[in-house]
């Protein structure tokens, strides 16, 4: 999700280098910018060995062989912001794409129709209620197991929680890149607190093993339907389409995320997507509309946050509630890329504002002032988006407490 840097460049090789193994293909490089989520960020505080990387011990689901996410994170915000521990926000966005014609309602027309079951399943095959405010939290598989994160993360105020990343397979195949014993740990405690479970698929760079398969026509109706299966098999709410290559945002996938939705919307399933501005000349509206709702990938600063959203409402028309904020427990120094944790280790001070000094290079990030302010701001909104929970840390300037504490 976060901008790919320099500093990030070894993760990003090495994901698409095991993207590209499993999907048996050469892959092109995906574009990343700002606003890009991806994996291997710095880690934050308390975050665990365990499934860093790799497929935790036990048998994957749905695909041999596990992968980091990809990416890096990039932050500017508005220096020395007052600061405020009581509260922080984070939202997230979903992407469009070109002319498939869906007769699904999403993005720009969700319908409320239909009881919701606790899992999120409607009784009559209506798309999932939007109402109320989303607060989406990602959660990615190289910073500990999950089954450890579902001992000690905090699900309070959160309402849907995002699995970084789910991959395609060259068998058309879905790897959540955890063992099965931990998805079900995650799964099982967030849904004990009520809060519904996305895998999202691809990532920034991780993205090239699901572009690959859609992109194939004889690929796509197999790949779908095992995602059908994977997210039975998992007890998943649905899913979260992240794909982040503009030039892989046409006409084949719109054929996904219409086949998605087909497949999703009549079990009661969400399905949501990472979106950009800079990604959305590639997508078609029809395909931004048909999303249940759309996390938005900006995480620089509270006026970059606002002109996005207001962008989305305003120019691409998607209902107001169904735009959810992006926030980012990371900072950026051009070069290289920072958990919120290690700023603090390297600036105890740095919780004061939005700007901080790590070995050497000035930092930018969102300080616990401008994060209560995002999330207020949210409200107005559809909610806000945590890119994401490993990268925050536990004391009393938490980020996510920051949040919990304003929504």
């Amino acid at each position: 999700m976060p901008y790919v840097t320099a500093g990030r460049v070894f993760h990003l090789m090495s994901a698409l280098t095991l993207a590209c193994a499993l999907v048996g293909a050469a892959c092109g490089g995906g574009a990343t910018s700002s606003g890009s989520n991806g994996g291997g960020g710095g880690s934050g505080a308390g975050a665990e060995g365990g499934d860093a990387g790799s497929a935790s011990a036990g048998s994957t689901s749905s695909g041999a062989g596990a992968m980091a996410g990809v990416g890096g994170g990039a932050t500017e915000a508005e220096a020395g912001a007052p600061a405020d521990a009581s509260s922080a926000a984070s939202p997230d966005a979903s992407p469009d794409d070109a002319s498939t014609a869906s007769s699904t309602a999403g993005a720009g027309g969700a319908t409320d129709a239909g009881k919701t079951s606790d899992a999120g399943v409607t009784n009559d095959g209506a798309p999932p209620s939007a109402d109320g405010l989303h607060v989406v939290a990602y959660l990615p598989n190289y910073s500990g197991s999950y089954a450890t994160w579902a001992k000690k993360l905090s699900f309070q105020k959160m309402t849907h929680l995002n699995l970084a990343f789910a991959l395609a397979t060259s068998t058309n195949q879905w790897d959540m890149g955890a063992s099965d014993a931990n998805v079900k740990a995650i799964v099982d405690a967030a849904h004990a607190a009520g809060v519904k479970v996305l895998p999202s698929l691809g990532g920034g760079g991780g993205d090239q093993s699901v572009l690959a398969r859609y992109n194939d026509a004889n690929s796509v109706g197999p790949l779908v339907d095992n995602l059908d299966a994977f997210v039975a098999a998992h007890g998943f709410d649905g899913v979260d389409i992240d794909i982040e290559s503009p030039e892989n945002l046409g006409a084949k996938y719109s054929t996904f995320v219409a086949m998605v939705v087909a497949k999703m919307h009549p079990e009661g399933k969400l399905v949501t997507a990472a979106v950009a501005q800079y990604l959305q000349d590639s997508m078609s509206d029809a395909t931004l509309h048909a999303f249940d709702f759309v996390n938005v990938m900006i995480y620089s600063s509270l006026a970059d946050t606002m002109k996005q959203g207001t962008y989305y409402v305003s120019t691409k028309k998607v209902p107001k509630n169904l735009v959810v904020l992006g926030a980012g427990f990371f900072g950026d120094s051009g070069d290289n890329e920072y958990s919120y944790a290690e700023i603090l280790k390297a600036d105890p001070t740095a919780w004061s504002k939005d700007t901080a000094t790590v070995s050497g290079a000035t930092v930018h990030y969102e300080g616990m002032a401008t994060m209560k302010q995002i999330a207020d701001v949210s409200k107005g909104f559809g909610g806000i988006m945590m890119w994401e929970m490993s990268e925050d840390t536990t004391d009393a300037h938490s980020l996510w407490k920051v949040i919990q504490g304003e929504l």
